[in-house]
């Protein structure tokens, strides 16, 4: 993550839900296991979907800086 981002209400916004959603599933199933495996796949798509798209889109330069400033 990039230290601009940290400003970002989008940010705090996805955040909110995420941790919304997880202490949902605490509360609902009375364990900490389906949240930890809810925040698992989150990341997982995140890592293998997500970054490899937008660093496609970005373009081979861009995404090469991007990647030295996170």
């Amino acid at each position: 993550m990039c230290s601009s981002d940290l400003g970002s209400p989008f940010l705090l916004v996805g955040v909110t839900l995420l941790s919304l959603i997880y202490a949902f599933l605490v509360k609902w199933r009375q364990n900490l296991w389906p949240a930890m495996a809810a925040h698992a796949l989150f990341d997982g798509v995140q890592l293998l979907v997500i970054v490899p798209f937008a660093l496609r889109a970005l373009g081979e330069g861009k995404a090469a800086a991007l990647l030295f400033l996170w």
